[in-house]
């Protein structure tokens, strides 16, 4: 193993060991206040959130057939993304169907909870993304050789869902408040 690849290595871990550490906080915090980030939900909000995974996976299943069927007519738009940033998109638009199914429906947020914890979260994880995508963007190091490539683009995609996300979040909150 070079050098090189021990030190990629042990970058990967101890960023997974500060996540770690940062959720152990978090959730440590949210119980000594005997809150919880997840929220109870009642009946009508847990059958919305099985229909939020359904579509959810519906999605990754007709997307999956579709990059199947595409991959193999060896089209030319579909080198634009290298095979890591492919599977980095495969998942986030099923997450993305599955969280704005879920927000619409008021199934994303507990019928008990408030959401500001989680909008602290989702605003935090939108900052921490946004800036390497930043940086990415500006270094030339989200397309090279003609191709987006996998870990740039996934900050870069995090960014955009946690956005939109918390833009979701608001203006649902603003609905609600009008009906009210």
């Amino acid at each position: 193993m070079s050098s090189y690849q021990a030190g990629y290595i042990t970058g990967i871990a101890v960023v997974f060991i500060i996540i770690f550490l940062a959720i152990a906080i978090v959730a440590k915090i949210t119980r000594k206040n005997g809150n919880s980030l997840k929220g109870e939900f009642d009946e009508r909000q847990l059958f919305e959130r099985g229909n939020a995974y359904k579509y959810g996976f519906m999605t990754f299943l007709f997307e999956f057939f579709i990059y199947i069927f595409l991959k193999d007519m060896d089209l030319e738009f579909m080198n634009i993304v290298d095979g890591n940033a492919a599977l980095v998109i495969g998942i986030f638009i099923p997450l993305t169907v599955f969280v704005f199914y879920s927000i619409v429906h008021d199934a994303f947020v507990g019928y008990n909870a408030t959401g500001r914890r989680s909008l602290t979260i989702y605003i935090l994880v939108f900052v921490a993304n946004g800036i390497p995508s930043i940086v990415n963007i500006a270094d030339g190091r989200l397309i090279e050789n003609g191709h987006f490539v996998g870990l740039g683009l996934m900050n870069l995609l995090l960014t955009l869902l946690f956005g939109a996300i918390i833009i979701a979040l608001f203006i649902k909150s603003r609905v609600n408040s009008e009906k009210e």
